[in-house]
């Protein structure tokens, strides 16, 4: 597998690589890579996202400090580890280091995420950064991510065995955020395949707007004296524009017309919505016009 082989390249070298296969029907089957650092697990049955991560770190050595997150259909730059494990070492105030994400559609990189790292900018640190994660979705790439060990056990933290796969990671952040300073390294540590043809849990949207929706009730009800109504009618808001995306276009006007219009507390944020609809139905008819 090109993922495997990416972390197996790294110019880091002194790790272990656990490799679980979740409850699949047939099994797993790898092709002998030969490689002592490699230990593999098989769950009997399906268990999920998270309690798989759970029952990984499990299966860590005792002795180990850090430990990353892997997606099994992104490819990783060999610095990767090197560089986040650098950042850690100098820096002992820090839980976890991130860097950028490149998004591939098969043809081209679409898109750097985080765009706040990619822009040049800082995390915040705190309730900041909690409030960033909450009211516009993950910031952090997260399948890039480097944890330190301690801080992780110390404070009792868990990757979340009631969401899906599709939030899990989201959950972390957000907890995290809030015992622990996070860095994001403005540098690209992996490629993320993002073709349409992807049949990933990422692309079952109606699934991940229904999960999105549950942890942010969850959240404004745990953290109430941190999140305020107006922080969740924003962050709702913000998932309603990502489903704009996969609606037509008179059911995009609809629902920015008769739910963000009132919902959304950032009106500046709904106008421009409305002006880049306008501009597209332009751009629709004078194409239709052109053609005639």
């Amino acid at each position: 597998m090109p993922t495997i082989k990416s972390i197996l390249c790294q110019s880091y070298t002194n790790f272990e690589l656990i490799i679980c296969d979740d409850g699949s029907s047939p099994k797993m089957i790898l092709p002998d890579l030969n490689d002592k650092r490699i230990k593999i697990l098989y769950n009997k049955k399906n268990i999920g996202l998270g309690p798989t991560l759970n029952r990984l770190l499990e299966f860590s050595q005792n002795e180990s400090k850090y430990f990353a997150t892997i997606e099994q259909d992104d490819i990783y730059k060999p610095y990767y580890i090197n560089d986040c494990l650098k950042f850690l070492e100098n820096n002992s105030d820090y839980g976890l280091v991130s860097g950028i994400s490149e998004f591939w559609d098969g043809e081209k990189v679409s898109y750097n995420f985080p765009g706040i790292i990619a822009a040049g900018e800082e995390y915040p640190f705190g309730v900041k950064m909690f409030l960033i994660n909450y009211r516009n979705q993950i910031k952090v790439a997260q399948t890039c991510m480097v944890v330190r060990k301690k801080v992780h056990y110390d404070n009792s933290l868990i990757f979340s065995k009631k969401y899906s796969s599709l939030s899990v990671d989201w959950d972390y952040i957000l907890r995290f955020s809030l015992i622990s300073k996070i860095k994001g390294i403005k540098k690209v540590f992996v490629r993320q395949d993002r073709r349409n043809e992807r049949l990933s849990l990422t692309t079952k949207h109606n699934l991940a707007g229904q999960i999105v929706r549950e942890l942010l009730k969850d959240f404004s009800t745990e953290f109430g004296e941190l999140i305020s109504f107006d922080d969740y009618r924003y962050a709702l808001s913000t998932q309603i524009y990502v489903e704009l995306g996969n609606l037509k276009y008179i059911s995009r006007i609809k629902s920015i017309l008769f739910t963000l219009v009132f919902l959304d507390p950032d009106k500046k944020r709904v106008f421009m919505r409305i002006k880049k609809e306008v501009f597209n139905i332009k751009l629709i008819k004078g194409i239709k016009f052109w053609k005639k």
